[in-house]
């Protein structure tokens, strides 16, 4: 049986930036292994130095370019369609900052990682090359999706990918049992179902389903879908920024 639920996101700041959390909301601590959503921007962000332990962390971003850097000695810039993971391990400061005082809008994801805490810290840096599903493409940023996967190591099974839809027909999501997705609408409502996501929120779904848009060669429209096996006790890290 298919579920669908649009959350009610909570407003909070980090750094003095408004960020909207997608996950955890309502009566959601986590969503499988993914433990933070956080949708920001379009916003100049100025994020200091903050510790991650026994987790992995990304930032996608739907436009602008942030600068990365973290006390493994990596510094980086980056903008759309680029992935920075940030396996955190026993421990990790992590910094980001608008590029030239350049608005960004992205979300900020956290990926449980059960049993890491003995790991060096490491940073990993890719593009994901999208291929080609229907009229659609899709970015695999984290796992695999149909016969395609992504480079980057989890410590839990785990789905990250940005779809670009190109016409209304809708993309059925290759569904693994026992896990959970969320589907985040970027610049325009998507459709999970029968269900309306809004642009800027996120529907939790369950059981088989496919997702599509009001979308055309012209007008592409893009989503992100996350997913994965729900973890016994989710692990969180205190606080969360982009990265």
């Amino acid at each position: 049986m298919t579920s669908v639920r649009v959350v009610q996101p909570a407003t909070t700041t980090v750094g003095g930036v408004p960020i909207l959390r997608l996950v955890p909301a309502d009566d959601v601590a986590a969503v499988g292994p993914w433990t933070y959503v956080d949708w920001f921007g379009p916003a100049v962000l100025q994020q200091p130095a903050r510790r991650q332990a026994n987790t992995q962390s990304l930032t996608w971003l739907f436009s602008g370019h942030l600068r990365h850097t973290d006390s493994t000695g990596s510094d980086t810039t980056y903008g759309p369609g680029q992935a920075v993971v940030v396996t955190a391990g026993a421990g990790v400061e992590v910094a980001q900052a608008s590029v030239g005082g350049e608005p960004v809008t992205g979300v900020a994801l956290r990926l449980a990682a059960p049993g890491a805490s003995d790991l060096t810290p490491s940073v990993e840096e890719f593009w994901p090359e999208p291929v080609r599903v229907g009229d659609h493409e899709v970015a695999i940023i984290v796992g695999e999706f149909g016969f395609e996967d992504s480079p980057v190591a989890t410590h839990t099974p785990a789905l990250a990918c940005e779809v670009r839809f190109a016409s209304d027909d809708p993309l059925v999501v290759p569904v693994e049992d026992g896990w959970e997705y969320v589907v985040i609408a970027e610049g325009a409502a998507l459709r999970v179902g029968d269900v309306e996501v809004p642009a800027g929120r996120a529907a939790i779904v369950t059981g088989e389903f496919a997702v599509g848009a009001a979308a055309d060669a012209g007008h592409v429209v893009r989503g992100l879908l996350l997913g994965g096996a729900a973890l016994a006790a989710p692990s969180r890290s205190s606080g969360t920024e982009p990265g």
